[in-house]
C-alpha cells in the first residue's frame, strides 16, 4: 500500500484533510465486567473534556452511520472527563451491553468563553460533518468483534530451527545439549534442502537465560503443522499436530510456562492455505484418487485423467538417486544392467513401503544403501563448494511417498526392458534417469518443477493449495459434467469446501484453547489448597510465586487484592462458561471434541483418523467451527450418505466404549482426590468438576485411543505435575499395517477396520489403581480447587496471557487467480477472504478474548485494479480494503509492508527490493510526518486504534533479504541492469571488477563493447563490499606502527585477495566455474572465508604472524560494521513508532544473506543465528558483534520499561513538524517529525525522530547530527508569509496534526537519564516543553529522543494493564463540578 505524499503542503493545509486523536481502551473492573477507558489529552486549568456516545447502523455495504446520541440511564447526554483515566461501565451508565457497536467523540470547552471543539482518536472513524452540516459529526467507532488486547511491546522473530541449534529435549523431555548437532549447526550453511536442527528447546533455553527479557512476544514460523521435513515448517502436514523435529505436545507445554513465567506471549504462524505433497490429506488422495474423501480439499481434477505430477526433480539432476525403504524385495543390477528381484528377509509387514529421493552429495554411503530407514535430513550440511546449492534448482529435498512394492516392481521390469533393447548402454539402478523412470504409480509420478495434475500455492510445483472457495476453475470442472450430475458434483465441491474451511478454523480454536489449558493446569498446581476465608494470604502468596520464575513479575502491578477477593467470594464475573449438563453429557462432550488428528500415529493411520468418515468436518457452512458434540446432540441432520455408516459408527464407539472406559477411570479418580477435589456428586458434575473435565478427558480420549491401537507404546508420568508422555518417536510409526490393515477395499473398509480395532482395544484397557492414566490425572487434580482455577483464570486475564497468532498469506484462501485473470471481481474475493478470517478470527477469541491476531495482507491495492475494486459499492476505495477486513473480522492489525517496512529502511540505505533511493533530503525530513496525517490513505487513519498501536512493524524477516546484507552492499549495483550500454558508470565498475583492473586505464570501448550478459551484479555489489573490506584492513596492519608488514608482503597479499575476489565475481572458485548469483547473496561471513581459502589456495596469500588469526574477522567487522550503524537507527525509529516493533532474531548478531523478493529462491536470509559471535570466551568471540547486541537489546527493552508504557499503548498523535538547527551550524535547519502519545491510564510519552545524518552510501556510517531545539511544539507552528513576517498558526487537533494542550507545569523525563527533565509551558494559548534547566533548548543528540510522564500515584505495569480501581460513583462525572489539580511543577518561562 503505496501513500499520497504531498510534500508541498505546510501542517495547516494537512489539517484540513484530517482528523485529531485521542485514547480508548477495553478494560475490566475488579468484579470482571468490562468497561471502557478513555483519555483525552488537554489541559484541565483552562477547558473541561466530555464524551458523548451515539448509536450505530450500517447499511449493506458495511458503511457505519450515526444514528443519535445514546443518553446515560439518568438523562446526561456527556459525561464529563477527568485527566488520565476515565472508566465507564456501559451496560450499568448507557445500557450499552458488550455487544453492541457505539459512536463517540470528545468535546473540549473552554471554560473562559465557552468555545468549543470536537475531538476523536486515531482509527477508525466515521466523518458526517458535510452531510449533517456541522463540525461535531465526526466519530470514531468501536466495534465488538475485536478483542480485549491491552499490551503491547517489542517482538522478536525467529526461525526455530535457525536458534540455539544444539539444545534438543531428550526422552524425559529434560533439555540437553547434542554437541554433536551443535557442532554440525556451527559449521554448517543454510541450502534449500538442509536443516541445522534448532528446537524449541534452543527458545527455551534462551528464554530462561533471560535473553528475551526485553521483549513482549515471540513470533515464530509455524510450529503447529506437523511438518517435521522443511525448516521453515510451512508445509503443512496436519495442522493438530507440532512440527515433531522442533518439538512434541510436551516440550510445547514447557515452552508456553517458561515464556508465562517471563511475561511472554508466543505468536504462531498460522500456515493454513496450502499442504505439503507430505501432507496427510494430500497422501490420502494419492492413496485413493478420487475416492478418497479429501479429493475435493484439493482442485486435483486431474486425477481422473492420469497420476499427478509431483514438481519434485530440479533443472540439476545430475546427483538425484533414490532408494526403496522397508520392500519386500530386494533389487540387484548386475553388470549389464539387468536389476533382479528378490524376496527381503528384513521385511516388516507392519511398516509402509516407500520410495525415497534425494541428492547423494549430501548423504553417507551407509544413507544411501540404508533400506530401513528414511532419511529424515541430510546428514552433510553442503557440498564443499558451497556457491554449488544455490537455488530450488541445484538440489532435491528428501522427499519420500507410500507405494505399493509390486507397482514399483513393474517399474523395474520397463527398466529391465529398456537396458536390454537399449544401444546407447544402460541406466544405472540408482541413476537419475532411473529415479523418474520407477517413479511412475497408479495416482501419481514424480516429475520436474511444474504444475501438472493438481494446483498449487503459487505456483509452487511441491506445494498444494487447499480448496477454501468454490472458484472459477471448479465452475469448468462442471462443464465435463452432463447436467444432470452437475448440481450433485458441485455439492460436493462445496462440502469440500466447508470441510476445508472447518479443518484449519478448528484447528486455530484447537491450539488456543490447548494453550490456555496448558496455562491454567500450570497457574492452578501453583495455588494448591486455596483458604477461601483468607484472601490476604491467598493475595500474598500469588505476589511472592510473581518472581519472573513461576508467574510473570509484571503480576505485581496487574493484580490486585480486591480482585482475588471477589474470586475468592464468587463476587467475580469468570470469562469462562461452564456447562451445566450432566456427568455422561460432560464426560461424553469432552471425549467427542478431542481431534483425533491431534494424536501422533503414523501418517496414513492419521488420514484415517482424519477423514470425514470418522472425524467430524462441517458438511454445511453453519457447521463450520461447531464441535462434534454439538452435532450429535442435533441429530448429525446434514451427513452425507457416503459419510454416515462409519461416522456413526465413531460415534456409537464414543458413546458407548470410550465413554464407559472414561466414567470407570474418572469415578476412581474421584475416590482419591479430597473433598475439596472431587468431580462428580452423584449424576451431577461439582464446580470444580465443571472446570477441570474440558481438560481431563482430552487425557482420557489420547490414552484410550493410543492404547487401543498400540498398547505397547511407553507411557512416562511427571511425576511434579502429573502430565503424561508418550514414546512420540514409537508411535510415529504406528501404521495402518501396524494395525493389519494392508489390503481395503475402500477408504469407508479402511476407516471401518480403523474403527473395529479401536474398538476391540479399548475393551482391554487397563482401568485398576496401576493405570498411569488413573495415576496421572490425580497427581494432576490432587490439592487443587474451584479456587486454583478460578485465580487462574484471573491471572491469565490479567497477564493477557495465551496464544497469538499470525497468519500467513492471508489472501490466499479466495480465488486470486481468477481474479488476476480477470474472471471475477475484487468485491466477491475479497468478500470470501473476509467471511473465512471473520470466522477464524472469531473462533480463536472465543478461546483467548485477549488475543493478538495479525494478518499478513500483500498486493491488495493491484488485486484492487484488477479486479475493478473502484466499480464495488463496498470497497471502492483502497482505503476500504484493509478497514473493512478488520472491521468484519475483528482481527488486531496488519503486517505494516504498507506504510514502515520500505519506508523506514530506504531512509538509511538503498532500497532493499530494488535498489532505489530517495536523494532529497527535504523529502525525507517530511516523510514520516505525511505518512502520519497526509495523503488519502495516512496511516492514522488506515484501521482501528488498536490495529494503529499493535501494528506489526519490522526492517527484516524471514521472506525477505537480511537488512545487514543489503545495507552493506550497493544495492543500486546489486539490482542494476549491465546489458544496457546507458548504464556505463557501473558497467565500468563492473568490468574493472571481473577484470582485476582497478589502476590501469579502461578504454571504454572496450566496456562498451563487453557482452555482460554472463555477468553478475549482485556478485559485483559483493566484490566490491569485500575488497574494500580486506584492502582496509590491509591498509590498517600496514599504517600500524608496531606491525612489522614490508611493503612486498603488503603487496602480495593486497594482489591474492584481490584476485580472489575479482574470481568470485565471475563466478570461479578454486578454478571451477559456478553461478555467479551465489556469490551475491550468500552471508558475508561465508564469502569472506570462502575469498580467503582460495587466495591461500591459488594466490599465495601470506600475512606475518603477528597478525594471528584476526584477519577474517577484522574483515567482517570492516565490512559489517557501517550496515550495523545504521540498522541500530532503522530500529531506534521502529521503537519509537506506533505499532509493535520487531526484531528478526539474528539481526542482533550481525546475519547476512540475501532471498529474493518473491518465491524464496536462495533462503540465505535464514542462516544460523550466531550467538557465540557475541559469547566472552567463544573461540569466535567477535568485539564488535557483541558491542551491538547490547545496544539492540537496550533498544527494543524500551518498550518493556513501564514508565514509557504510552509507547505501548497510547494513542498517537502526530505535532506540527518541528524547527532544529545543527548544534555546531545555526544555517543548517531541519523540520524534525515528533509524535506525542497519551494512555488511557495518564502516562504520556513524546517520540522526537532526528532526521539528519541520513544517507544511503552503504561504505560510511550512519551517524545523526546533534540538533537543538527551542522547544516542542504542542499545538502550534510558526510560518513565515510572503514578506519573512512570522506569524502563528495554531494546530490543535481540530484536524489531525497537534492537541488542544496539557496542564502547565507538566513534567517529562528522558528515557536515558531520569535526571534530564522537560516541562510544558504554555503562553497565550500555546503550549510547548521545555528543557528543565538553563536556557531551556532542547537537544537532540540521538537517533530519537524518548520522553515519558508518569502521573503521580500512578502504579507501573510492564507493557500491560495499569490497574485502578473502577469508579464508584461513575453517575457522578455526569455532573459539572471542578477537576482536581495536580501539584503544580517548575516551569521554564
Amino acid at each position: 500500500m503505496k501513500v499520497s505524499l504531498n510534500l508541498g503542503k505546510n501542517n495547516a493545509e494537512i489539517q484540513k484533510q484530517n482528523v485529531a486523536f485521542g485514547g480508548f481502551k477495553v478494560v475490566k473492573s475488579d468484579d470482571g465486567f468490562k468497561e471502557v477507558e478513555f483519555a483525552y489529552p488537554y489541559d484541565e486549568d483552562k477547558e473541561d473534556c466530555y464524551l458523548e456516545l451515539f448509536r450505530l447502523d450500517k447499511d449493506s455495504y458495511n458503511n457505519y452511520f450515526s444514528t443519535g446520541k445514546i443518553y446515560s440511564k439518568k438523562g446526561a447526554d456527556r459525561y464529563k472527563m477527568s485527566p488520565g483515566s476515565n472508566r465507564i461501565d456501559l451496560a450499568r451508565t448507557y445500557g450499552i451491553d458488550d455487544n453492541t457497536p457505539f459512536a463517540y467523540h470528545y468535546v473540549v470547552v473552554d471554560k473562559k468563553n465557552g468555545y468549543t471543539k470536537t475531538r476523536i482518536d486515531a482509527g477508525d472513524s466515521i466523518d458526517e460533518r458535510s452531510f449533517n452540516n456541522d463540525g461535531r459529526s465526526i466519530f470514531n467507532i468501536v466495534l465488538p468483534s475485536k478483542s480485549d488486547i491491552s499490551r503491547g511491546g517489542s517482538m522478536k522473530l525467529v526461525i526455530i530451527d535457525s536458534q540455539k541449534v544444539g539444545y534438543v529435549y531428550n526422552d524425559y523431555n529434560v533439555i540437553i545439549k547434542d554437541e554433536e548437532l551443535a557442532k554440525r549447526g556451527e559449521n554448517g550453511i543454510k541450502t534449500i534442502a538442509n536443516k541445522f536442527g534448532g528446537t524449541l528447546a534452543g527458545l527455551e533455553t534462551a528464554i530462561d537465560n533471560g535473553e528475551y527479557d526485553g521483549y513482549s512476544r515471540i513470533i515464530s514460523l509455524p510450529i503447529f503443522t506437523d511438518d517435521d521435513f522443511s525448516a521453515h515448517a510451512y508445509w503443512n502436514k496436519n495442522c493438530f499436530q507440532m512440527a515433531s523435529s522442533l518439538g512434541n505436545i510436551n516440550n510445547y507445554a514447557s515452552l508456553q510456562r517458561k515464556m508465562f513465567s517471563h511475561g511472554l506471549n508466543f505468536v504462531s504462524d498460522g500456515a493454513f492455505v496450502n499442504e505439503g505433497l507430505e501432507g496427510v490429506h494430500f497422501k490420502h488422495l494419492l492413496k485413493w484418487g478420487e475416492k478418497s474423501p479429501f479429493y475435493n480439499w484439493f482442485k486435483a481434477s486431474g486425477i481422473k485423467d492420469g497420476p499427478l505430477a509431483m514438481g519434485v526433480f530440479g533443472k540439476n539432476m545430475r546427483y538425484i538417486s533414490h532408494k526403496v525403504v522397508n520392500s519386500p524385495y530386494v533389487y540387484n543390477q548386475n553388470a549389464i544392467g539387468h536389476v533382479s528381484i528378490k524376496k527381503n528377509p528384513m521385511y516388516d509387514s507392519k511398516k509402509p513401503t516407500y520410495i525415497q529421493f534425494f541428492d547423494s552429495r549430501l548423504v553417507s554411503d551407509s544413507e544411501k544403501t540404508d533400506t530401513r530407514s528414511l532419511i529424515k535430513t541430510y546428514s552433510k550440511m553442503s557440498t564443499d563448494n558451497v556457491y554449488n546449492l544455490h537455488t530450488h534448482n541445484d538440489s532435491i529435498m528428501p522427499y519420500a511417498f507410500e507405494i505399493d512394492p509390486e507397482v514399483y516392481n513393474f517399474n523395474i521390469k520397463v527398466l529391465n526392458k529398456y537396458n536390454k533393447s537399449s544401444q546407447h548402454g544402460f541406466i544405472r539402478l540408482h541413476d537419475p534417469e532411473a529415479a523418474r523412470i520407477l517413479s511412475k504409480f497408479q495416482n501419481f509420478e514424480v516429475e520436474g518443477k511444474f504444475e501438472s495434475g493438481f494446483e498449487t500455492w503459487d505456483a509452487n510445483p511441491d506445494i498444494a493449495k487447499l480448496n477454501f472457495v468454490f472458484s472459477n476453475a471448479d465452475t469448468k470442472v462442471l462443464k465435463n459434467f452432463k447436467p444432470e450430475e452437475r448440481k450433485q458434483e458441485m455439492q460436493k465441491m462445496i462440502r469440500g469446501n466447508m470441510q476445508v474451511q472447518d479443518y484449519a478454523i478448528t484447528s486455530g480454536q484447537y491450539w488456543t484453547q490447548k494453550t490456555d489449558d496448558i496455562l491454567r493446569v500450570s497457574i492452578a498446581q501453583q495455588l494448591k489448597n486455596i483458604d477461601a476465608d483468607n484472601p490476604s494470604l491467598v493475595y500474598s502468596q500469588i505476589m511472592k510465586k510473581a518472581d519472573g520464575k513461576i508467574f510473570p513479575e509484571s503480576l505485581k502491578a496487574q493484580l490486585g487484592k480486591r480482585e482475588v477477593e471477589n474470586v475468592l467470594y464468587g463476587m467475580y464475573k469468570s470469562k469462562r462458561t461452564l456447562s451445566d449438563e450432566n456427568k455422561k453429557a460432560q464426560i461424553l462432550e469432552g471425549l467427542m471434541n478431542t481431534p483425533l488428528d491431534s494424536f501422533e500415529f503414523g501418517d496414513n493411520l492419521v488420514s484415517v483418523l482424519s477423514s470425514p468418515l470418522i472425524s467430524k468436518r462441517a458438511n454445511v457452512y453453519s457447521e463450520i467451527g461447531v464441535p462434534r458434540y454439538n452435532l450429535y446432540k442435533a441429530g448429525n441432520k446434514n451427513l452425507p450418505p457416503e459419510y454416515k455408516k462409519t461416522y456413526e459408527q465413531m460415534d456409537a464407539l464414543y458413546a458407548k466404549e470410550m465413554s464407559d472406559y472414561a466414567s470407570t477411570v474418572l469415578e476412581l479418580v474421584d475416590t482419591l482426590l479430597p473433598e475439596q477435589s472431587k468431580l462428580f456428586d452423584g449424576k451431577d458434575v461439582t464446580e470444580f468438576g465443571k472446570y477441570v473435565l474440558p481438560i481431563v478427558t482430552q487425557t482420557v480420549a489420547k490414552f484410550a485411543v493410543i492404547k487401543s491401537l498400540a498398547p505397547d507404546i511407553d507411557v512416562a508420568i511427571d511425576r511434579r505435575s502429573g502430565e503424561l508422555t508418550y514414546d512420540y518417536k514409537a508411535l510415529k510409526q504406528v501404521s495402518l499395517e501396524t494395525l493389519g490393515i494392508t489390503n481395503p477395499s475402500s477408504p469407508q473398509d479402511e476407516a471401518r477396520m480403523v474403527i473395529s480395532a479401536m474398538r476391540k482395544g479399548i475393551k482391554h484397557l487397563d482401568t485398576s489403581l496401576n493405570s498411569e492414566l488413573i495415576e496421572s490425572l490425580v497427581k494432576a487434580l490432587k490439592d487443587t480447587n474451584v479456587h486454583s482455577y478460578q485465580l487462574a483464570d484471573l491471572i491469565i486475564d490479567k497477564t493477557q496471557a495465551g496464544l497469538d497468532w499470525r497468519i500467513d498469506a492471508t489472501k490466499d484462501i479466495a480465488d486470486v487467480e481468477a481474479l488476476r485473470n480477470g474472471n471475477t471481481n475484487f468485491e466477491y474475493t475479497w468478500q470470501s477472504v473476509i467471511d473465512f478470517w471473520k470466522k477464524f478470527t472469531q473462533g480463536v477469541i472465543a478461546k483467548n478474548p485477549n488475543a493478538y491476531t495479525v494478518a499478513e495482507i500483500t498486493d491488495e491495492k493491484t488485486l484492487h485494479d484488477m479486479g475493478l475494486g473502484y466499480h464495488s459499492r463496498k470497497f471502492s476505495k483502497y482505503s476500504d480494503i484493509v478497514t473493512k477486513f478488520q472491521r468484519e473480522t475483528g482481527m488486531t492489525s496488519t503486517a505494516n509492508y504498507s506504510y514502515f517496512f520500505t519506508d523506514i529502511a530506504k531512509m538509511f540505505t538503498k532500497c532493499f527490493e530494488d535498489g532505489s533511493s530517495w536523494e532529497d533530503s527535504n523529502y525525507l525530513q517530511r516523510l514520516l510526518f505525511e505518512k502520519m496525517v497526509g495523503g488519502n490513505d495516512p496511516y492514522f487513519k488506515s484501521g482501528s486504534l488498536d490495529s494503529l498501536m499493535y501494528s506489526y512493524t519490522f526492517i527484516g524477516n524471514h521472506d525477505k533479504p537480511r537488512a545487514l546484507h543489503c545495507a552493506a552492499l550497493d544495492m543500486g549495483m546489486f539490482y542494476t541492469d549491465l546489458n544496457y550500454k546507458e548504464n556505463y558508470e557501473n558497467r565500468l565498475k563492473a568490468y574493472k571488477m571481473i577484470n582485476n583492473n582497478f589502476f590501469d586505464y579502461v578504454n571504454p570501448n572496450d566496456v562498451n563493447n563487453y557482452d555482460f550478459s554472463a555477468v553478475s551484479p549482485k556478485a559485483i555489489a559483493m566484490g566490491y563490499a569485500l575488497r574494500k573490506a580486506f584492502i582496509d584492513v590491509l591498509n590498517d596492519y600496514k599504517s600500524n606502527p608496531e606491525n612489522n608488514f614490508p611493503d612486498e608482503k603488503f603487496n602480495a597479499a593486497f594482489k591474492a585477495i584481490s584476485q580472489s575476489v575479482s574470481d568470485l565475481s565471475r563466478g570461479k572458485y578454486m578454478g571451477k566455474n559456478f553461478d555467479a548469483d551465489a556469490f551475491g547473496i550468500k552471508p558475508f561471513d561465508v564469502s569472506i572465508h570462502m575469498a580467503l581459502e582460495q587466495a591461500r589456495a591459488l594466490y599465495g596469500f601470506r600475512l606475518p604472524p603477528e597478525f594471528g588469526n584476526n584477519f577474517e574477522k577484522d574483515a567482517f567487522e570492516k565490512a559489517l560494521d557501517p550496515a550495523i550503524s545504521k540498522l541500530l537507527g532503522m530500529m531506534k525509529y521502529l521503537v519509537a513508532l506506533p505499532g509493535m516493533p520487531t526484531l528478526f532474531d539474528g539481526d542482533d548478531v550481525g546475519a547476512t544473506g540475501y532471498d529474493s523478493k518473491t518465491k524464496n529462491m536462495y533462503l540465505q536470509g535464514r542462516q544460523r543465528v550466531h550467538d557465540e559471535w557475541a559469547e566472552v570466551g567463544n573461540k569466535k568471540y567477535k568485539d564488535f558483534i557483541a558491542k551491538h547486541k547490547k545496544e539492540f537489546n537496550e533498544i527494543m527493552s524500551l518498550r518493556k520499561n513501564p514508565k514509557c508504557n504510552a509507547l505501548n499503548n497510547g494513542a498517537p498523535f502526530m505535532l506540527p513538524l518541528q524547527d532544529a538547527k545543527d548544534a555546531y551550524n545555526d544555517s543548517n535547519n531541519f523540520k524534525v517529525p515528533v509524535i506525542f502519545r497519551q494512555s488511557t491510564d495518564g502516562r504520556m510519552a513524546i517520540s522526537v525522530l532526528n532526521p539528519s545524518g541520513l544517507h544511503t552510501d552503504y561504505e560510511k556510517y550512519y551517524s545523526p547530527q546533534k540538533l537543538t531545539m527551542d522547544s516542542i511544539k504542542l499545538n502550534f507552528e510558526t510560518q513565515k508569509d510572503a514578506n519573512g513576517n512570522e506569524h502563528t498558526v495554531f494546530c490543535d487537533g481540530a484536524d489531525g496534526v497537534g492537541i488542544p494542550g496539557v496542564k502547565n507545569g507538566t513534567k517529562f523525563v528522558n528515557a536515558k537519564d531520569e535526571n534530564d527533565v522537560y516541562y510544558v509551558n504554555e503562553l497565550d494559548g500555546k503550549y510547548f516543553l521545555k528543557h528543565g534547566s538553563g536556557d531551556g533548548r532542547i537537544t537532540v543528540d540521538d537517533t530519537t529522543l524518548i520522553l515519558y510522564h508518569v502521573p503521580e500515584n500512578k502504579p507501573l505495569t510492564f507493557t500491560g494493564l495499569y490497574n485502578t480501581q473502577p469508579s464508584t460513583a461513575v453517575i457522578n462525572a455526569y455532573e459539572t463540578k471542578e477537576c482536581q489539580q495536580g501539584r503544580r511543577l517548575a516551569i521554564v518561562k
